[in-house]
């Protein structure tokens, strides 16, 4: 069992799974938003679609700048092995 939660756990700590789960969250919070969004944020009329919104960019933004540290760090010893 232990195993198996380990490989859960890495799984889901995957910049990909994350990027895809922050891609999921804020198509549904726009979806539920519609297109009344912008006049929402401007009326101070802001929903649980909004933080939907909102949380799905932040973890978009922390797998974004997961997934570029790794394309860094594989340039760089790309470079060194030359």
């Amino acid at each position: 069992m232990h195993r198996f939660l380990q490989k859960v756990e890495r799984a889901l700590r995957n910049p990909y799974f994350e990027l895809v789960l922050a891609i999921i969250l804020m198509v549904c919070g726009f979806a539920e938003a519609g297109q009344e969004i912008w006049g929402d944020i401007r009326s101070g009329q802001l929903g649980a679609h909004h933080g939907v919104i909102a949380f799905g960019l932040a973890h978009g933004l922390k797998a974004l700048s997961s997934i570029l540290a790794g394309i860094v760090l594989f340039a760089e010893a790309e470079r060194e092995n030359r």
